[in-house]
């Protein structure tokens, strides 16, 4: 069979016919030797160029893998599962209980000291020293022993 080589070549201009390639050294066609490896030194460190077709992210045991950057993965990560092995220690809860508002409010117990210059709620019990430092104004407001005592001496003298 004839090979069809280009009338103008230039230098390292190929043609491949079959499993040969020939190519132009300024002088004349050359056929360009396939490789001068064996079997085993072409495959034991092959470099592989190219696009894989016809291959899926399942047939590779990655079906449940999706085909993204990390960076779109985790611009706007949603999570949908069950986080396991976290403390509410770790997300500086740790002196929070687990109970709902209705079960907190019902009965509440306070115990340390109280810092808030005022407190509005109802059926509170209170453990520890109490301080109370204004007289009540409201015939429903709290007070301290001293005022009471005060107050019970004042009303004793006044009486006699």
């Amino acid at each position: 069979m004839a090979i069809n080589f280009p009338s103008n070549p230039i230098i390292n201009d190929t043609v491949t016919v079959g499993i040969d390639t020939w190519f132009w050294n300024g002088i004349t066609w050359e056929v360009k030797p396939a490789t001068l490896e064996s079997k085993a030194e072409m495959f034991t460190n092959p470099a592989f160029t190219g696009t894989v077709t016809g291959i899926t992210a399942s047939m590779v045991g990655l079906g449940n893998v999706t085909n993204e950057s990390k960076a779109t993965m985790f611009a706007n990560p949603a999570f949908t599962g069950t986080a396991t092995g976290i403390t509410k220690a770790m997300v500086a809860l740790g002196n929070v209980t687990n109970e709902s508002k209705a079960t907190m409010f019902a009965s509440p117990t306070f115990t340390g000291t109280v810092t808030s210059d005022s407190i509005t709620t109802n059926n509170i019990t209170a453990s520890g020293n109490i301080s109370i430092s204004t007289a009540p104004t409201n015939t429903v407001h709290a007070t301290n022993k001293k005022y009471v005592d005060v107050r019970s001496v004042a009303m004793s003298i006044a009486l006699s």
